[in-house]
């Protein structure tokens, strides 16, 4: 049974913002395989996806390091001298240059697994049920198109098993039609399959309304926190800043509640709490935590910075153990097997 689906985007959020706020190479390492080891567990029929991602992943990190070392020329540690008539790639390549670009090419490979565990391991049905009342029908067709890959892969593997039961082997381009034309297929008909299915529910039947004045209170309430972070980041008013944006986002709250109260919708049954569930949210929200504190108060802790010459990164073990509670899914479900 997968998580609560509040407890599952806590960790989603925790888990990007402990890949975002860092390139130091020690942190993002355990950021990517506890990931991994969650996603191992929690998702265990994708594990071929998994293979895959790492696979490329690999190819990924090696492009972004090349990248970055052919156009960034700086950086103590000279490893070759292209000539200087080349036009962006003239130049120094440096050792500076290839780790953080290789640092990068692995802070997306880590987005990449931890966004294809979030997809993997979600109950789409309960993440459409939290979307607001006025944004159902967004969150409907963002859900649509979130599965839309997934589906596609399944029904591409199906096509793949029944054509080679039936002899069929990719030798050149041309054997790629008898897979791609039923793949097309199958896809229209599960097009025009949900099209029918949203039309017999009065899908989009009817407008949703709210009121002017909770359209009102989200204008201005965007426009003030737009002005808050403005203060506080551009123009160095910190407390006016975060007062601003604290009203904004109070405003944009009582709209959105407002709008949604427009919206009549019907549940059969709550999605009950399991202890599971609220010791991941609980690990999920000190991760966040940890990470947001140590991002704003030292930032010294996650910072690593090659230029301008190469050094050993920093690593708080403290630190460490937070980034391994990542893996807090693959823990909880590994207890419930034993």
């Amino acid at each position: 049974m997968p998580f609560h689906p509040y407890a599952w985007l806590a960790w989603c959020a925790a888990a990007v913002s402990a890949t975002l706020l860092t390139r130091n190479p020690f942190y993002l390492t355990l950021a990517l395989l506890a990931v991994l080891w969650a996603r191992s567990v929690v998702a265990p029929r994708a594990a071929g996806m998994t293979a895959w991602l790492v696979r490329w992943g690999w190819l990924l990190i090696a492009f972004a390091a090349l990248f970055n070392g052919l156009t960034i020329h700086y950086g103590e540690h000279v490893l070759v001298r292209l000539p200087s008539s080349l036009p962006l790639i003239g130049g120094a390549i440096t050792a500076e240059a290839m780790v953080f670009g290789a640092l990068t090419g692995l802070s997306l490979v880590t987005l990449l697994v931890i966004f294809a565990t979030f997809n993997d391991a979600s109950d789409y049905a309960e993440l459409l049920r939290l979307t607001p009342g006025f944004l159902f029908q967004a969150g409907l067709v963002v859900s649509i198109a979130l599965v839309f890959v997934p589906q596609t892969v399944r029904a591409y593997r199906d096509v793949r098993e029944a054509q080679m039961i039936r002899g069929h082997r990719l030798r050149s381009w041309r054997d790629v039609l008898p897979l791609l034309l039923p793949l097309l297929i199958n896809g229209l008909e599960r097009a025009i399959q949900l099209a029918e299915a949203m039309e017999s529910r009065g899908f989009g039947g009817r407008p949703v309304g709210g009121g002017l004045r909770a359209r009102l209170a989200l204008l201005l309430g965007l426009t003030v926190l737009l002005l808050g972070v403005g203060l506080h980041r551009l123009l160095a008013h910190p407390l006016i800043g975060l007062g601003l944006s604290a009203i904004g986002l109070a405003m944009l709250a009582w709209g959105f509640h407002r709008l949604s109260r427009a919206v009549r919708r019907t549940r059969f049954h709550q999605r009950a709490w399991r202890d599971e569930d609220i010791t991941l949210l609980l690990i999920s929200l000190a991760v966040l935590a940890a990470v947001w504190g140590a991002a704003l108060f030292k930032p010294s802790l996650l910072a690593f910075y090659p230029y301008p010459r190469l050094h050993m990164p920093p690593f708080e073990t403290w630190l460490g153990l937070v980034y391994v509670g990542i893996a807090a899914p693959a823990f909880w479900k590994r207890s419930e097997s034993a």
